[in-house]
């Protein structure tokens, strides 16, 4: 029997740090304060591997598994320590995924394997992006014009604009 090839994470700030292990017939992950969690391959349903872009660090990745019930589990090649402070830990995340790889390979005829966002996931993003967009314009009009006439005549000129080139 191989020994588990492990890795250590968190996602976000707020989370603790989570160690998932890829074992002989499913993952496992724990948690410092005494939380843990099993997919067995044979449950497994989806397995999502991306790279977003964008946190400052280039081989960030995400790797998404899906069971037939219960939530997702999500590992990443980042740790978060603090606001602002990650440390990237794509070595120990790349052992991980070539290790799972492995070990759903007797697996994969009831597994779907997807590489990339899906496009829920991009318009998402987009929205998300403009709707961070329009709340810096609209904090930068109020700060140089000191009132909300500023803003409403910014929402006037982007709603004209849009009529006249038939974005609306």
């Amino acid at each position: 029997m191989p020994a588990p090839v492990c890795h250590s994470f968190s996602t976000h700030i707020w989370a603790a740090e989570r160690t998932c292990c890829v074992q002989p017939e499913a993952v496992t992950w724990s948690e410092p304060d005494g939380a843990r969690g099993r997919i067995e391959y044979s449950q497994l349903r989806r397995v999502q591997l991306r790279n977003p872009p964008g946190m400052g660090v280039p081989s960030m990745g995400l790797l998404d598994l899906y069971p037939a019930h219960g939530p997702r589990l999500r590992v990443s090649s980042v740790h978060f320590y603090g606001f602002g402070q990650l440390e990237d830990r794509a070595a120990s995340y790349c052992d991980f995924v070539l290790a799972l790889h492995a070990a759903l390979e007797p697996h994969a005829q009831a597994i779907r394997f997807r590489a990339g966002s899906t496009m829920p996931g991009l318009v998402a993003l987009v929205f998300v992006m403009v709707v961070w967009t329009l709340l810096m314009l609209f904090g930068i009009v109020v700060l140089f014009s000191g009132t909300l006439d500023g803003w409403l005549a910014l929402m006037l000129l982007v709603f004209t604009l849009g009529v006249k080139h038939g974005l609306d």
